[in-house]
């Protein structure tokens, strides 16, 4: 099983806003260029799990296994 955690300092940005968009799942396709698609049906919570396409990648489904 493969993890990765991703840890991002932005400055003048509150946590509240951060977190709306990172958990905002079925837009990062809008912010982020080399995504073609991530869906998630229902909530951004553990145990969840979503649909997603890195261009030029596999379809890969990806299970949030702890959410804070």
């Amino acid at each position: 099983m493969w993890i990765k955690t991703t840890s991002l300092i932005v400055n003048g940005l509150s946590a509240d806003k951060v977190w709306k968009v990172w958990t905002d799942v079925n837009q990062w396709h809008t912010w982020q260029d080399d995504i073609d698609y991530a869906k998630l049906e229902g909530e951004f919570k553990t145990g969840a799990v979503f649909k997603f396409k890195p261009r030029g990648g596999p379809k890969i489904n990806i299970e949030l296994i702890e959410v804070r």
